[in-house]
């Protein structure tokens, strides 16, 4: 499915299911979705700040440092308010790009 890709490769499938379209009390499932601590997300009335939280591993994108990003994005598009959205990185790094730990760990859920 055209939802489920990301960049040409298949997303993340533990995150995909989390995050359905399913909707309650007429907002989507992940609105009510918990931020993992390795992601922070500020907003207010015009501007929001994502902040990838993973110094120690440069913040290199895993499961949950995406999940994250999905969930921030997801309320960012219920806030028609927002104007501005800043995408930072903690540390000295923005961003190292995937986590090859990570991809490992992904490789060998979906292979059980």
């Amino acid at each position: 499915r055209d939802r489920d890709r990301v960049a040409g490769k298949r997303a993340l499938a533990p995150a995909s299911k989390a995050l359905s379209t399913t909707r309650r009390q007429g907002r989507p499932a992940q609105m009510d979705m918990k931020l993992p601590a390795e992601l922070r997300y500020e907003a207010n009335e015009h501007v929001a700040v994502i902040t990838l939280n993973r110094p120690q591993e440069r913040n290199a994108l895993d499961e949950r440092l995406t999940l994250g990003l999905q969930i921030a994005v997801a309320r960012i598009k219920a806030s028609p308010a927002l104007r501005v959205v800043f995408l930072t990185g903690n540390g000295p790094m923005f961003c190292a790009g995937g986590d090859p730990k990570g991809f490992q760990r992904m490789a060998a859920a979906a292979a059980e």
